[in-house]
């Protein structure tokens, strides 16, 4: 899939590009250890980078239960990385108390569908059935990293190497 931004595509842009280079840093780097790396579509990628997305909505298990307000996530889809920090999270029962509590628009920008539609949405994803049976939903409230500090960790790099 091709990348196309809209909006501040300068500052999306280099959001992507100081991203990438974060990630594509030395496995030992210390780095490593301030951020989990998340798999997403790249159409959502995008959309967190621009802001329209501002909760990343999974099922509450794994290491995504265990995320603290302000940690790193550094989201990827395919070539691409961006890198977010977790504003706060919300436990949900249901991917349809989630979305009724934080709007399908907040999860799933220019989302053509109704309430129903993107609950099934979400379901569609392998095991998410059975997970948010067992485990709920959990909402991460995400926002991009700003130029200046994505600049300061990779000069923090740097100087480390």
């Amino acid at each position: 899939m091709e990348l196309t931004l809209h909006g501040n595509d300068d500052v999306v842009g280099e959001r992507l590009r100081l991203s990438k280079e974060i990630a594509q840093n030395p496995g030992d780097s210390p780095i490593k250890d301030m951020y989990i790396t998340v798999s997403v579509q790249l159409p959502y990628l995008i959309s967190i980078a621009e802001g329209k997305k501002t909760v990343e909505g999974r099922t509450n298990s794994g290491r995504l239960a265990e995320v603290k307000d302000g940690q790193l996530i550094m989201f990827q889809a395919e070539d691409a990385h961006l890198l977010a920090r977790v504003l706060r999270t919300q436990a949900f029962p249901s991917f349809e108390h989630m979305l009724c509590a934080v709007s399908v628009d907040a999860c799933l920008p220019n989302f053509e569908g109704g309430l129903s539609t993107a609950v099934a949405l979400y379901r569609s994803f392998p095991d998410y059935v059975r997970k948010e049976g067992e485990y709920g939903a959990l909402a991460l409230f995400v926002q991009p990293l700003g130029y200046e500090e994505l600049q300061q960790m990779l000069e923090s790099l740097c100087d480390t190497v």
